[in-house]
């Protein structure tokens, strides 16, 4: 179920401070789909050279903030791997550990994401973006990957956080444990 803003139930910490990162991560999901609007309606009257121009730098206004979506999502995931299971990956294969991680289900919570080859396939674009280096990102590429976030990415994520805050609700057994801080931080930081 899409949200917009993007928002799980806040009935632990950890969820307080997801929905901080949800709610940057559909601004930026917004700014992308602003700036994909503004790019199929630039005008015909422009020269050709100018309507290029303009294509590009909206085609890297949508690279960053699918970059920044990357980026947050994988914030939430470290937070769950942290504050749930108790230890998050680390080595040169951090990111593809986390995803792995989150994608089994544990003892003490199911699995968080499926092993989507999507959010893979994401992960595999911020790397190509932050390593380009100058060089022009394809936009067919850019734009593919924008809609396979608006479409299947952020719906699947926000499903498996849903799953996630009511496994927790429901279990019983004990408390939620705190990533950080006091028994009574709620989540907000400093």
């Amino acid at each position: 179920m899409y949200i917009s803003p993007l928002n799980i139930e806040p009935s632990a910490p950890l969820f307080v401070r997801t929905n901080v990162k949800l709610a940057q991560i559909s601004a930026d999901l917004d700014r992308a789909k602003g700036a994909r609007d503004v790019m199929d309606g630039i005008p015909g009257h422009l020269r050709r050279e100018e309507r290029e121009r303009v294509r590009d730098a909206l085609t890297d206004s949508i690279a960053r903030a699918l970059h920044n979506i990357c980026c947050g999502m994988e914030g939430i995931l470290e937070d769950i791997a942290e504050t749930v299971d108790g230890e998050k990956p680390s080595g040169d294969r951090w990111h593809s550990s986390l995803l792995d991680q989150l994608s089994l289900p544990t003892s003490v919570r199911p699995a968080v994401i499926d092993d989507n080859s999507e959010l893979r396939r994401l992960m595999r674009f911020r790397h190509v973006f932050r390593n380009v280096y100058g060089e022009p990102l394809r936009r067919e590429d850019v734009l593919s990957r924008l809609k396979s976030v608006e479409e299947t990415v952020i719906p699947n994520f926000l499903t498996g956080l849903e799953q996630l805050e009511k496994y927790m609700k429901v279990d019983a057994g004990s408390p939620v444990p705190q990533a950080s801080g006091s028994e009574h931080d709620d989540g907000a930081g400093p």
